[in-house]
């Protein structure tokens, strides 16, 4: 069996009307050394009807179908399957333009030490598939590349925010071996948890542009990004999770506080638990000192049982979480 160069997973719930626009931008890569392998994650809908019209058109798209595990999950099966030497994510209700396989296989190539390049992303809406934008959210402005051109050390600017959108990457397989598999555990934002877990182990990024290399995001109802209160939470989760991963005490603080500011529990206790275990997890009940007396008083509903927790742990912080 001929090894393709490049595999592209596309994990796909319940999106079969969708997903024949994101193949169809596969099969229109210039490049054409690749494999696509759609997960069926479960779904209920006619995707596997969809999936088989593209397999009997071309060897080259495969197809997995396994029980409903989220998107960590379907992509972990597609990798665990995959045979490429590069691996690219295409969720299923989005596109890649033409150029962008051959783009990033020639950066990669060109430069060894690089493990992941990025390219940038617009995103159009389903209703206006004509019209695209820079950004979610306003404002609509360049954030991929500005980002990029930050100054700042590149785990710090990450640490404060994702610098790109999943299907924007094009990594080797070797970060897969030296990483491991997406967080199962991580329903949202397990993209972002990945790429910080790439950086955490010295992977090298690098940011390159060329014309028709875009990914292409769709917006619709159904958009997980559309949740804002999921989103929300998956930052604090995503928080706790890398918290484990950094030993420069800025860094845990500056997760710290990116964690603090995602925290939407004000009830039953839930948000002094959330608090701890943030703390916990960035290796830090002292850190928690002001920034208690300062939620205190902006909040005075919270419950003074964190300020007693606090007192009661930080006399043996530094033994506990060295």
């Amino acid at each position: 069996m001929i090894t393709p160069q490049v595999t592209v997973v596309v994990p796909c719930y319940n999106q079969a009307h969708y997903l024949a626009d994101a193949l169809g931008s596969i099969l229109a890569q210039t490049f054409r050394d690749w494999e696509c392998i759609v997960v069926n994650d479960g779904s209920q809908d006619n995707t596997i009807d969809v999936v088989r019209t593209w397999v009997e058109r071309d060897s080259r798209f495969r197809y997995i179908e396994k029980a409903n595990g989220g998107l960590s999950s379907a992509r972990n099966a597609g990798i665990m399957a995959a045979r490429g030497d590069f691996l690219q994510f295409l969720d299923a209700d989005d596109l890649l333009e033409v150029e962008k396989l051959a783009w990033q296989i020639q950066t990669l190539n060109d430069n060894p030490h690089t493990a992941i390049v990025y390219s940038d992303v617009r995103y159009f809406s389903e209703d206006a598939p004509q019209e695209s934008r820079f950004s979610l959210f306003d404002p609509d402005e360049p954030w991929v590349e500005p980002a990029w051109l930050d100054p700042r050390p590149f785990f710090e600017k990450l640490l404060e925010d994702n610098m790109m959108a999943v299907n924007c990457p094009m990594l080797r397989r070797s970060v897969i071996n030296r990483v491991g598999l997406f967080d199962e555990k991580m329903h949202a934002l397990e993209d972002w948890h990945y790429w910080l877990r790439c950086a955490a182990k010295g992977v090298a990024f690098q940011f390159a542009q060329a014309p028709n290399t875009l990914a292409l995001v769709r917006i619709h109802p159904a958009s997980m990004s559309q949740n804002r209160a999921r989103m929300r939470h998956a930052r604090y989760e995503k928080a706790v999770r890398v918290g484990s991963l950094l030993k420069d005490p800025g860094l845990r603080r500056k997760n710290f506080d990116v964690g603090l500011h995602s925290m939407t529990a004000d009830r039953g206790g839930v948000i002094e638990y959330q608090l701890l275990r943030l703390a916990w997890a960035n290796r830090g009940f002292n850190i928690l000192r002001p920034l208690v007396e300062a939620i205190l008083s902006r909040r005075p509903r919270i419950s003074k049982l964190v300020a007693f927790l606090v007192d009661a742990c930080h006399s043996n912080a530094q033994k506990i979480l060295k």
